[in-house]
């Protein structure tokens, strides 16, 4: 009888601590001072993401198809948001994505709507019951169009300085020349130069490129004061222009010598007439040294008539090639041609960068 007593005696108070215990959490609850996370309850929707987290998965969505802006809106007028869509783009898809992008932030769906006439998704959503989040999708007016790249073609001047100081200034105010060929010290120019580099040509004495001629002979510490001078000549030049040097650039270390020197002084290197045993251009390629050579030269004594037909002929080429570089007198012929040929119509359609650039 005792045992029976105590056993009742205890379920007794275990009964009166839990009938306790729930009285306290029931008036915690009503005070605010504990919350339970409900499936459905505001914190739950905290826990998923919320609208924060809804903001950011749909900034994730900007690609080449989708852009998402967020529209102002009055204060409690809930959340706007404009996205425009790739004519490809599925409504019907997007409107998966975007309802799975929702309920994984606490969000429910409510509406959907697609006017196809208007080629519109109107899609809303709710957030703890009371604040919405609209969105409108609309097809994007102009479809983005990779940009194809124009032709380029470099004219190069050579002859510099022209004779009359009118031809001077009609080379210097057209846009088309961009690039000169000094063989003389010059005053800064809006252009840019080459500095000139005589070469020992086959035949040398009989034929002399001038004053600082780099010959085969020459130590590589002579070859590269010879380099220094003709540099001096515009310290601002973008690179060389062999004059000659059918000799020099056929012997392997004369022709590494002066490519190192470029390479190290990051200048570039134009060879107008290569030979078939010009080491010149396998080297540069070989030191990645920058290596240019012309697609076409035009003579000093051709008419404005011949001229102009080599430009067209050369402005077809590149249109074609994509790249084309002409090496043009510095003559009055020259420039006239130059200006009846490139028209405005061709400006717009092709580019005439300098040599520095097409070189890059």
């Amino acid at each position: 009888m005792a045992r029976k007593a105590k056993n009742k005696f205890t379920g007794t108070m275990l009964a009166l601590a839990a009938i306790i215990a729930a009285a306290m959490v029931i008036k915690l609850w009503r005070s605010g001072g504990a919350r339970i996370a409900w499936p459905g309850s505001s914190s739950f929707c905290r826990e998923a993401g919320g609208l924060e987290a809804f903001n950011d998965s749909l900034t994730g969505l900007k690609d080449d198809s989708l852009f998402v802006k967020r529209s102002s809106a009055p204060p409690d007028s809930g959340t706007y948001y404009q996205i425009a869509a790739g004519k490809d783009k599925s409504y019907i898809l997007l409107n998966l994505r975007l309802s799975r992008m929702a309920k994984s932030c606490g969000l429910k769906p409510v509406a959907a709507e697609e006017d196809s006439k208007k080629q519109t998704l109107k899609l809303s959503y709710a957030f703890q019951n009371t604040r919405t989040v609209n969105i409108l999708v609309k097809r994007k007016v102009t479809e983005i169009i990779a940009a194809v790249p124009k032709p380029q073609m470099t004219i190069v001047i050579y002859d510099w300085p022209p004779q009359d100081s009118k031809t001077a200034r009609e080379f210097l105010n057209c846009p088309q020349a961009a690039t000169l060929i000094i063989r003389s010290a010059v005053r800064n120019i809006a252009k840019t130069v080459l500095a000139a580099l005589p070469l020992e040509p086959k035949g040398y004495p009989r034929q002399d490129p001038g004053p600082g001629t780099i010959l085969v002979d020459d130590s590589d510490l002579k070859i590269r004061n010879k380099m220094d001078q003709a540099l001096k000549l515009y310290p601002q030049a973008a690179g060389f222009y062999a004059v000659a040097g059918s000799r020099a650039l056929e012997d392997s270390r004369v022709c590494d010598q002066v490519l190192k020197y470029c390479l190290q002084k990051n200048l570039l290197f134009m060879e107008p007439q290569p030979t078939a045993r010009s080491l010149a251009s396998e080297l540069t390629g070989q030191m990645e040294c920058r290596y240019v050579k012309p697609d076409l030269i035009i003579d000093g004594k051709n008419s404005r008539a011949s001229i102009a037909a080599q430009l067209n002929k050369a402005l077809a080429a590149c249109r074609e090639k994509g790249r084309y570089v002409v090496l043009a007198p510095a003559s009055p012929a020259f420039i006239k041609a130059l200006k009846e040929t490139v028209g405005e119509k061709t400006k717009k359609e092709v580019d005439f960068p300098s040599v520095s650039k097409i070189s890059q």
